[in-house]
């Protein structure tokens, strides 16, 4: 790690503090090295909870069409089609449009810099809420790159019809015929934190939704942070390639980092900058990071309504 980007490192854990003797430690020297040679060990664990968080990787669980990244796939411009062959008929040729492209992955990765003291003293509860903070960070950003990747100026999208009866009616329709076409899914409603909590409120039937998700209209409802504000969207997931490899955590008391929130520093176009020793500052990097690829087989995988107000009395 000569430099890295810090993504949504907190203030109270990415915290420094003075220069004192303590020596820097290393792995097996029966110090801090050890645990947090433990900490790395725990990567496993640390991917697993990426699923009660990360939209992404709830679907790449139990949605997605799973295949290698850096693996060419074909995205369905136009369905083949079936005919019943006439007698004495020649049976027609099936036209399927297939344009090419690889699942190329995309690196996520969050960096805390905690303190020597804290890294010699990695308790659990220590562990826990660094773990709680990286695991926020990385799933937060691989969900944000994931709808920056499915949703485009071809996605279908419209503004909601209305917060009564009617327009949710509308919203939903809109939905279902964009994304549902041919009954095969498996299909998950996706919806900002404002919107679940009005859908939990309102009671509907055919499904049990809470603020943190559940089933709407009989199927999975997934919440999501990084979803905008009064935002539905309806995916289907068997429409969509997507894979991930393992989590890799890390841990360094000699990287030189860019201890900024939006660094400068470039491989492609180097320039200056100050990077501070986390040997010299008596600290310890902590590492978050995860490749992923995703790409929809479809151009109508997803679909979105916004501006939605369910429930809320005209003025």
């Amino acid at each position: 790690m000569n430099a890295a980007k810090m993504i949504d490192a907190p203030l109270r854990v990415g915290r420094m503090i003075q220069k004192s003797a303590i020596a820097a430690s290393s792995l097996g020297d029966g110090d801090s090295g050890d645990v947090l040679a433990d900490w790395r060990i725990s990567s496993a664990g640390f991917f697993g909870s990426l699923r009660t968080r990360s939209i992404f990787f709830r679907m790449l669980d139990g949605g997605f069409r799973k295949v290698p990244l850096n693996t060419r796939v074909g995205i369905v411009g136009t369905n083949a089609t079936g005919y019943i062959q006439q007698r004495g008929n020649a049976l027609p040729i099936s036209r399927l449009a297939l344009a090419g492209a690889g699942l190329e992955p995309v690196t996520a990765a969050a960096i805390l810099v905690v303190t020597d003291e804290v890294a010699r003293s990695m308790t659990d509860e220590a562990t826990n809420l660094v773990n709680a903070e990286l695991r926020g960070a990385v799933s937060d950003v691989v969900d944000a790159e994931f709808w920056n990747l499915m949703i485009d100026s071809g996605t279908p999208s419209t503004v909601s019809a209305g917060n009564d009866q009617d327009g949710m009616r509308s919203d939903l329709a809109f939905l279902l015929e964009s994304v549902n076409t041919k009954g095969v899914g498996p299909l998950f409603w996706v919806m900002s934190p404002d919107l679940a909590n009005r859908v939990t409120v309102m009671q509907m039937p055919n499904g049990a939704m809470s603020g943190t998700g559940g089933e709407f209209l009989n199927w999975p409802a997934l919440v999501g942070s990084t979803m905008p504000a009064g935002t539905l969207r309806l995916v289907n997931a068997g429409a969509i390639a997507a894979n991930a490899d393992p989590i890799v955590l890390d841990a360094s008391n000699e990287a030189a980092l860019e201890m900024e929130t939006d660094p400068s520093g470039s491989s492609d176009a180097p320039t200056p900058t100050e990077l501070i020793s986390m040997f010299q500052t008596d600290s310890t990097a902590l590492l978050a990071k995860v490749a992923f690829g995703v790409r929809r087989l479809r151009t109508n995988a997803v679909a979105e309504v916004t501006g939605i107000e369910w429930g809320t009395p005209v003025s």
